[in-house]
């Protein structure tokens, strides 16, 4: 099965420095947003939790399952969820 945009995104920023600086660099979620899709990483927010909820249960030890525990509760106040 093909990763979805979410899951692809989620690898590329752990891997790529520039694509993750830049999604830091966004002053809110709009710009976080349009920032993902000119990237071309197109997901809902369902489909975010359900790749971080993934990853979380396949990470390889307990720091790689913190840091998707950083991205996720980074990505929720960009956001605006609670």
């Amino acid at each position: 099965m093909p990763m979805s945009d979410a899951e692809r995104l989620l690898h590329d920023m752990r891997i790529n420095r520039d694509l993750r600086i830049g999604a830091y660099d966004c002053e809110n979620g709009i710009t976080m947003q349009a920032y993902f899709i000119a990237h071309g990483y197109v997901f809902t927010d369902h489909e975010w939790e359900n790749a971080l909820s993934s990853l979380r249960l396949k990470a390889r030890d307990e720091e790689a399952a913190a840091e998707i525990i950083e991205i996720r509760e980074w990505y929720k106040h960009m956001r605006g969820i609670t």
